[in-house]
């Protein structure tokens, strides 16, 4: 296959996106398909120019799909060629090619809607977001969803011998101090204001179930009708206003509770240096993209706090990356890909106290923490790499076609 990998300028020059993108277009290779690289400056509009380099290059070599990671080239699925008709037929479709947009966060915050094209996919890093999209984006008509959380790409290793690694316990995410003020101050958005808070109240009674699954719950529990558009604007709005506020609010109870444990806790990011917090936590400025994976190779445990119940982010395969042992909450599918290899231990917001109690456990088996973080290491480069996720992908598109 040729495959089409719209690439962002405007991305620092190392960073996340920078080094998924790599890691595509190096598996593309090994898998024996082709790639063309296009550059863009602004995802939603392509520019004359970008649209006449796209015109030369499908013209040269035609392309079967798109690979667009954050759908952050969506822009080029909205240039139309004339058909005969008024508005014209969307590029991509007049020349039968597959859009794959890689929804690398949540999906009510990725532009999925923006995009024109009927032969629409997703990849997606957690196995409920397929019903989520359904739910929040009644209008997408997707042909496929192929389940690709982020890889890993095998330069990121920074792992230091088991006798220098100096962190006790690591965890790296910004605090969103105005996401948590929100429930305190109750400042949810106006006209789904009482719908946020019972699904607070319902999510942190379950907080391993999915969030649509709480926030449907909490409406049908206050009678909330969720009817028609105006009701799926309401559970896309509650969506993005409730699940930063989780997210911040598990982020900071679990490093509290991590701190019962007695150990080093060394958190990275924004907002923790204006927190209250026990005096084994040591608090990081912000770190670079490289500067994470060194500190991940220096660490012997790693805490996750995921708001993927069913899938995972980049950092959890990052840290295993690096030899070390993960805690996370994210217990589907992780518990079973990661079973026999002790890499990926788990922990649940419900039970701040087992947490501490784990961290004590695992640091005192020396031996046991390093067989644990080798295996995790071998089992993430074999398994969690971008050959694996870009394969996923290619399969759904042929079993979708």
């Amino acid at each position: 296959m040729r495959l089409l990998l719209p690439y962002n300028t405007q991305s620092l020059p190392v960073s996340f996106y920078s080094d998924f993108h790599t890691g595509i277009a190096e598996a593309a290779l090994e898998l024996g398909h082709k790639t063309l690289r296009l550059d863009i400056a602004d995802g939603a509009q392509a520019s004359a120019a970008e649209r006449d380099a796209l015109y030369r290059a499908l013209t040269a070599r035609r392309c079967d799909a798109v690979i667009d990671l954050c759908c952050w080239g969506l822009g080029f699925s909205r240039i139309t060629v004339w058909d005969g008709s008024k508005s014209g037929e969307p590029l991509f479709d007049s020349l039968d090619m597959a859009y794959m947009g890689l929804l690398l966060d949540q999906p009510w915050f990725q532009p999925l809607p923006g995009v024109s094209a009927s032969r629409l996919y997703a990849a997606v890093p957690d196995r409920n977001h397929a019903e989520q999209i359904a739910l929040i984006y009644p209008g997408v008509r997707l042909r496929g969803t192929a389940f690709a959380p982020p890889a890993v790409h095998s330069v990121n290793d920074r792992s230091r011998p088991w006798n220098e690694r100096d962190i006790d316990v690591l965890f790296v995410g910004h605090l969103q101090r105005d996401a948590l003020a929100t429930s305190e101050h109750r400042r949810w958005p106006d006209g789904c204001a009482a719908l946020c808070e019972a699904t607070v109240e319902t999510a942190l009674a379950a907080p391993d179930e999915p969030l649509h699954v709480a926030l449907l719950s909490a409406a049908r529990s206050s009678g909330t009708a969720l009817e028609g558009a105006a009701g799926t604007a309401t559970v896309l709005e509650a969506l993005r206003a409730v699940e930063p506020y989780l997210r911040a609010r598990h982020r900071l109870e679990a490093v509290r509770a991590a701190a019962g444990s007695r150990a080093g806790i060394h958190v990275v990011g924004l907002g923790w240096d204006a927190t209250e917090l026990p005096g084994n936590v040591i608090r990081h400025a912000p770190t670079d993209y490289a500067g994470f994976f060194d500190m991940a190779g220096r660490a012997r445990l790693c805490l996750d706090v995921s708001s993927y119940p069913d899938g995972a982010n980049d950092r959890v395969f990052s840290y295993s990356l690096n030899r070390a042992v993960c805690l996370t909450n994210a217990a589907g599918y992780l518990r079973d890909a990661y079973a026999g290899t002790g890499a990926m231990q788990f922990c649940s917001p419900a039970q701040p106290a087992a947490l501490a109690a784990s961290i004590s456990a695992l640091l005192a088996d020396t031996h046991g923490l390093r067989d644990m973080g080798d295996a995790g290491r071998r089992f993430t480069l074999d398994h969690q790499n971008w050959r694996v996720r870009l394969q996923a992908m290619l399969d759904c598109l042929a079993a979708n076609p």
